[in-house]
């Protein structure tokens, strides 16, 4: 099974509309290339994200790994292309404004080789001038994650329990669909996600020698810094 595969039906639920986030990159999409008309989604996951900028005009289009998440992406997103693709190695006919990969999704990712995939893949798609944003946990945040209690989402008769733990290699999260009976609770999927991340500063300084211009941020808009828990890359093709 694919990763997001078995927690792709509850992922909406689970994670909300993320409609804060989505308002902030439609901003820096403004501020950085208002002229915008074509975005392609790499780790679209259920479409969310892509509805909110067909909604607004763009055209779109979507990549993501798993089946799950996709078919779920297609119900709201009957007119829109998505492909099914490794981010890392994904190949489309065509060329964008701009291309985003958000939510910590590059951090499945487990080796920065495949980061760097990606970055050359966007730049290969992207018009000339176009933008390439993408955020990452950072260590300090992927280890903050590991000293917290697991986090409980409850609905229906289901429990969902995600658990971050870090086993030298990678960071792992363990997801546990619990369905509750009068019998108690009885597990009935559990899937493990992988997640790393690496210094801001060699992410930086890949990305510098493919693009015109980098920008970095953290989730406050400010410098960023040891403690900062996310980060944002707004990245110009030549």
């Amino acid at each position: 099974m694919k990763s997001y595969d078995a927690f792709a039906k509850f992922y909406d639920f689970v994670m909300g509309d993320r409609m804060e986030e989505t308002v902030h990159i439609a901003k820096i999409i403004k501020q950085y290339n208002s002229s915008a008309k074509k975005l392609l989604d790499l780790g679209c996951g259920t479409g969310t994200f892509l509805k909110y900028f067909l909604d607004q005009g763009l055209q779109v289009e979507g990549v993501d790994l798993s089946e799950g998440m996709l078919a779920i992406a297609r119900q709201k997103l009957p007119t829109v292309q998505l492909s099914r693709q490794d981010m890392k190695s994904f190949s489309l006919p065509n060329k964008f404004d701009v291309i985003t990969c958000l939510f910590d999704s590059i951090n499945h990712l487990v080796e920065y080789s495949d980061w760097e995939s990606v970055f050359s893949r966007a730049l290969f798609h992207l018009n000339k001038g176009g933008l390439f944003i993408f955020d990452i946990n950072t260590l300090n945040k992927l280890e903050m994650l590991t000293k917290t209690e697991p986090v409980v989402k409850e609905f229906d008769n289901k429990k969902i329990i995600m658990t971050i733990t870090h086993n030298h290699e990678t960071y792992n999260w363990n997801i546990k669909i619990l369905e509750k009976k009068d019998t108690g609770e009885k597990s009935i999927k559990s899937e493990d996600i992988q997640e790393q991340s690496f210094p801001v500063q060699r992410v930086l300084n890949s990305l510098k020698k493919l693009f015109s211009e980098v920008i970095v941020f953290d989730q406050n808009g400010n410098e960023v810094s040891e403690t900062s828990l996310r980060v944002y890359f707004v990245c110009r093709a030549v």
